[in-house]
């Protein structure tokens, strides 16, 4: 059964989400949705530590399995940046540059 409240999906999804920002296809267009941009080397090097352990939501074993494979970079940027990390295997990570 289909309701007809009179207002589209986006007007509706913009209701429920106050602040939301929406292109003209529905999608979300915030920032909170971009990935994460981390310097190159870092970047590179996490998708490495990915090719080989896929990321996990344990951090300190994100650290280790950096240092032991001799991504170092990645591994002192990861103690340094743990809320961005979190964001970034969310969404994803890119290059800065």
């Amino acid at each position: 059964m289909e309701v007809n409240t009179g207002h589209s999906a986006v007007a509706v999804f913009q209701t429920v989400l106050p602040g939301v920002t929406v292109n003209s296809k529905g999608h979300n267009t915030n920032q909170a949705m971009e990935k994460v941009r981390v310097p190159r080397k870092v970047f590179n090097e996490l998708t490495a530590l990915n090719r080989e352990i896929h990321y996990t939501l344990d951090f300190n074993a994100v650290i280790t399995a950096a240092t032991n494979r001799g991504y170092m970079t990645a591994a002192h940027w990861l103690e340094a940046h743990e809320e961005e990390f979190r964001r970034g295997w969310a969404r994803g990570f890119e290059p800065e540059d």
